[in-house]
């Protein structure tokens, strides 16, 4: 497309030439119209002609040219006439006049070493006070003067002007005569003669002149002849030499029902010159679970030609993005898309092999699963790492009921029950992790203005690096076991009572502990298995030993996906505990809720669960918080503890001390 400075230019400069149009002997004049030749592919100027007065029109009434607009004040007194004539290269039949015969711009096909462009020459006259009803012909036409060998190969001699009737009116449409003009030399960037328009163009100015003779009937000369040497402005593009790489970015690559994505295409421009305009088609492929991939494109208004303001090289070209809201996809459901451009490259003048699509962008619709921690702290010796959802503004995640000591990170989970219920009100993200995880210790001060050697930086919802990390108790040292210790023997837990030992690794199928009973597996170079829930009685107690609890002690601890409640401590001090026996490949794996119920310690904690983290039920996201894991540490474990240590069962609730008066 022409630079438009450049075109406001030239139309300024052609009503100027208008302007000092010199008369003629006879009451006929002319101007010849300004030739602006474009780019080596086709580019259409855009021309914006300012409409006659409602004294001054065309019979029938069809909008004038800019040449005819400017025309009308160089009329005679009297009853004269006045002429024009103008270059063009639109075909006859296009009705729009802008598009068609009236058209005062000559756009064509013009590349560096292209010597020739194919023009019509047209032509039009006023009535001025002439009121007569009358036709007007040119005749004799040919190329005359300065340059007159640039203009040839004319198709015939005779150019008809159109018919008026009444006065103060331009001429109906008329005929044109085709001819070819010699553009060998000019604005080719290779003489001293062109000038500057734009950074990308060359242009030059030359005479030519042109002879004709007035003719009433369009068979004989009835009027005056004579020669008009005009300027005409050559225009000419550099060959285009470009190449458009297309690409497609999504961010972020997996999100939530109820989430969103943005999605960034960008046109990357190589090569010497600036590009065309070009088409950007952008296709979106959203594939379901169990189903067939369906396929959506949408094509936005083309984007201007790359440019970089004369400076040719690599330019990012930001193509329109948006964001897309997931509503209804099911978890899996994968959304990719893809990028292409056309036209993609064209090498001196000439299409090259179009660049291929951009690589696919894919997102998938997928869960993030919660962990939360009740009634205790969190201690870790090395990094805590969980993730967070953001719907409706808000923003639900993992979290601690109470305090997190963490030697390393503590990334997007929160302390003090930060994300509970409604979840923080802004997307935690954008949020310095201190201001709302505020009982995440470190071992130093945390302001305004030292978040980053604090180490809340809050842009990854970061804290942590608490290097005093509180000691690990050693609970299998508190229940010792000898040669003597029996050896688990079933799978039952329900039917044990004290203090086991194995010699294998171990399945527990599950069981209900009864009051007045307890069951400790001191097995810490073993692995243990629990395939079933383990629950504590539902009687009523009356005092500590009445209290049920359960102590699994072992390497690795490994919990089955079809195990719900598991009413026990949970050591694993050297080893790791597994909350499902696989690694989930997708949500419809280890889809069951588990809580625990009692202190967990173990040397890596590997939350395998996908449930939880439900859809928004309308405005109430409150949902996405639901957990997968729920660790409790519940007051029983307490009382249990205690009660051992005590020795007689009783708890002590007061304590009195009587101390002498002091005198």
């Amino acid at each position: 497309m022409a630079d438009q400075p450049i075109l406001a230019t030239l139309v300024s400069f052609m009503r100027g030439l208008l302007s000092v149009a010199m008369a003629r002997k006879n009451s006929y004049r002319s101007i010849i119209a300004v030739v602006i030749l474009s780019a080596a592919l086709l580019s259409f100027v855009q021309v914006n002609f300012v409409h006659a007065s409602a004294a001054i029109r065309r019979v029938p009434n069809i909008p004038l040219n800019s040449f005819e607009t400017a025309r009308p004040g160089d009329c005679q007194s009297g009853s004269g006439r006045l002429g024009l004539i103008w270059f063009n290269n639109t075909a006859n039949t296009i009705s729009t006049y802008n598009q068609g015969y009236y058209s005062n711009i000559v756009t064509v096909n013009i590349g560096d070493n292209q010597s020739y462009a194919d023009v019509y020459i047209r032509g039009s006259f006023f009535t001025c006070g002439n009121s007569s009803d009358e036709s007007v012909w040119a005749m004799n036409i040919k190329p005359a003067s300065t340059n007159g060998y640039r203009l040839y190969d004319l198709q015939d001699t005779t150019l008809y002007r159109g018919r008026a009737n009444r006065s103060n009116s331009w001429s109906t449409k008329g005929s044109g005569v085709d001819a070819k003009l010699n553009l060998s030399g000019l604005a080719d960037g290779k003489n001293n003669n062109y000038l500057p328009c734009g950074a990308t163009y060359y242009c030059e100015t030359f005479k030519i002149g042109l002879y004709r003779c007035f003719s009433s009937n369009g068979t004989s000369v009835t009027g005056d002849c004579s020669t008009d040497t005009e300027t005409v402005i050559v225009m000419r593009q550099k060959s285009l030499n470009f190449s458009l790489t297309p690409n497609v970015t999504v961010n972020p690559n997996t999100v939530e029902d109820g989430s969103s994505f943005t999605v960034v295409p960008t046109v990357t421009k190589g090569g010497t010159t600036p590009s065309e305009a070009a088409n950007v088609t952008l296709e979106r492929i959203e594939t379901q679970p169990g189903q067939s991939p369906t396929s959506t494109s949408t094509s936005s208004p083309p984007f201007a030609a790359v440019k970089d303001n004369g400076t040719y090289g690599v330019l990012n070209h930001l193509v329109t993005g948006y964001l897309e809201a997931v509503t209804t996809l099911p978890a899996g459901t994968r959304i990719c898309f893809v990028l292409s451009v056309d036209p993609s490259a064209n090498g001196g003048g000439v299409a090259s092999t179009p660049n291929p699509p951009s690589p696919s962008a894919c997102v998938v619709i997928g869960k993030r699963p919660k962990t939360q921690v009740w009634g205790g702290d969190l201690l870790v010796g090395g990094d805590t790492d969980t993730s967070i959802s953001t719907k409706s503004g808000k923003t639900f995640g993992s979290w601690v009921e109470y305090a997190i000591f963490a030697v390393g990170t503590i990334k997007n989970t929160a302390s003090g029950a930060a994300f509970a219920g409604q979840g923080i009100a802004t997307n935690a993200s954008s949020l310095f992790a201190c201001d709302y995880s505020k009982l995440s210790f470190a071992n130093t001060t945390s302001t305004a203005s030292n978040y980053a050697t604090a180490n809340c930086s809050g842009i990854a919802g970061t804290i942590g690096h608490y290097s005093n990390v509180l000691s690990v108790p050693d609970v299998a040292a508190r229940f010792p076991t000898n040669s003597s210790t029996p050896v688990v023997s079933g799978s039952d837990i329900s039917s044990m009572s004290g203090v086991y030992t194995v010699n294998a690794n171990l399945t527990i199928s599950g069981g209900t502990i009864p009051k007045n009973k307890w069951v400790v597996i001191n097995a810490p170079n073993r692995d243990v298995t629990i395939t079933g829930n383990i629950n504590y009685t539902n009687a009523v107690l009356h005092n500590l030993g009445d209290i049920p609890q359960v102590v699994i002690i072992a390497k690795n601890i490994i919990i089955n996906s079809g195990v719900t409640n598991i009413d026990s401590w949970l050591i694993a001090k050297t080893g790791n505990i597994y909350t499902c026996e696989t690694d989930p490949k997708t949500v419809s794996d280890c889809t069951n809720p588990l809580v625990v119920n009692g202190p967990v310690i173990a040397n890596k904690l590997y939350l395998r669960r996908t449930a939880g983290s439900d859809k928004c039920n309308g405005s109430d996201c409150s949902p996405s918080g639901n957990p997968a894991e729920t660790f409790n540490l519940r007051a029983d474990a307490y009382l249990w503890g205690y009660g051992l240590s005590a020795g007689d069962g009783k708890i002590q609730t007061v304590h009195t001390t009587e101390l002498p008066p002091r005198l």
